[in-house]
């Protein structure tokens, strides 16, 4: 059983991967048009959907969904729902002061290599800054914290011993949870590419902010919002400051 769970991960993880990076090399490669305009929203769609098609499967076959994987329908009438929203919107705004007011500008602000391919990418158009919205939301935001959060983190916590879920489980901050959240911040730092010092930097600190609240909450809400709000603010306020 164990060696099926392990298996079903791996698959999981590889796949996902692949279904989530696809899609933007193929856009980033001129495919339909270009990384541009309206393909940024259409492609946080396709990844969402691509994401979520493997993640059901996966799920399913190890006799989960994702309310075992700490997503939650939103219920503004719950406490906990809207304590996840505050606590996911300011740690975004924390991060946003401390990128935009000391990183930023104290690494080359806009001759930093990721900043000057954002700006290109937006082109100096809000238009564009708009509609990569949805994908900074889907494709990231939602996806991604599916994916790299909930499922990374929840599985392999299971097979190495740990509580089939964090969700109102005893013993959430053991090693096995701590060890799948350390992994899974390293797995999500490195697919994002990052090319020098700074850029680890840059990813390795919200990723590690993501799996702390996922482990202190045991529910991907605040994450989603936290992750959401900084894409979406991270490329409007390059584009407003740098632009």
């Amino acid at each position: 059983m164990k060696r099926k769970k392990i298996l079903v991960f791996l698959a999981v993880i590889v796949i996902g991967f692949i279904m989530f990076a696809a899609p933007a090399i193929f856009f980033q490669m001129g495919g339909l048009g270009g990384y541009q305009g309206h393909n940024f929203a259409l492609l946080g769609i396709i990844q969402l959907v691509l994401v979520v098609g493997v993640l059901r499967v996966g799920t399913r076959m190890l006799g989960m969904n994702f309310h075992d994987i700490g997503l939650r329908a939103p219920d503004f009438r719950s406490r906990p729902f809207r304590r996840d929203l505050l606590l996911g919107t300011g740690a975004a705004a924390v991060w946003f002061v401390v990128q935009f007011l000391v990183l930023f500008p104290q690494t080359g602000g806009a001759s930093r290599p990721d900043i000057a391919e954002i700006l290109q990418m937006v082109d100096g158009r809000w238009a564009n800054v708009l509609w990569y919205l949805p994908l900074g939301v889907l494709g990231g935001g939602v996806a991604e914290e599916l994916y790299n959060r909930g499922f990374f983190i929840t599985v392999l916590r299971g097979i190495l011993g740990g509580d089939r879920t964090l969700a109102g489980s005893s013993g959430g901050m053991g090693w096995p949870a701590l060890l799948a959240a350390t992994l899974s911040v390293v797995f999500f730092a490195a697919g994002h590419l990052p090319s020098g010092f700074i850029e680890w930097v840059d990813i390795l600190i919200p990723s590690i902010g993501y799996a702390a609240i996922f482990l202190y909450t045991g529910r991907l809400t605040a994450c989603i919002v936290a992750h959401s709000i900084w894409n979406s603010m991270a490329v409007a306020g390059i584009s407003l400051v740098y632009g």
